[in-house]
C-alpha cells in the first residue's frame, strides 16, 4: 500500500502518521519549475536506514482551457522502506532552489512516524 503525504507550504516542521504496513509513501509537493526553483532532497542528508528514494518526479497541473502560461505542479518523492517500521519516526529535509544558487529559498522537514 503507497500513502500520498502532502506538505503544506508552511515554515513549520509537517508530522504525519502513516498506518501501520506501511512500506512505500510519496511526499509531495506544490511548485512551478518554470521559475528555475526544484524541491529537492537536501544533497548533505543521508537517507535513514533501511529508506530508499525510488522516484522523483515533477508533474505539470492538467492543461487549462486556455492554457495557463508558467503554470504550476507537483513534485513527488516516492520512497521505500525493507520492512514496515512500526513505532518508528524519520526525518527527512527537503528544499527549494535554484540549481545555480546556493541558498534555498524554501526549506521543510517532514517528519513520519508509523502507528503501532
Amino acid at each position: 500500500m503507497t500513502v500520498e503525504v502532502v506538505v503544506p507550504d508552511s515554515k513549520t516542521p509537517f508530522n504525519t502518521t502513516l498506518p501501520k504496513g506501511t512500506t512505500s509513501f510519496v511526499v509531495v509537493f506544490k511548485g512551478n519549475k518554470t521559475t528555475g526553483y526544484d524541491w529537492e532532497l537536501v544533497p548533505q542528508q543521508p537517507l535513514p536506514n533501511g529508506f530508499k528514494l525510488v522516484n522523483q518526479i515533477y508533474k505539470p497541473d492538467p492543461v487549462q482551457n486556455p492554457p495557463v502560461m508558467g503554470a504550476g505542479g507537483t513534485y513527488r518523492f516516492t520512497f521505500t522502506t525493507s520492512t514496515a517500521p512500526v513505532g518508528k519516526t524519520v526525518e527527512f529535509l527537503f528544499q527549494n532552489k535554484r540549481s545555480w544558487e546556493t541558498h534555498p529559498v524554501k526549506k521543510a522537514k517532514v517528519v513520519v512516524s508509523w502507528s503501532a
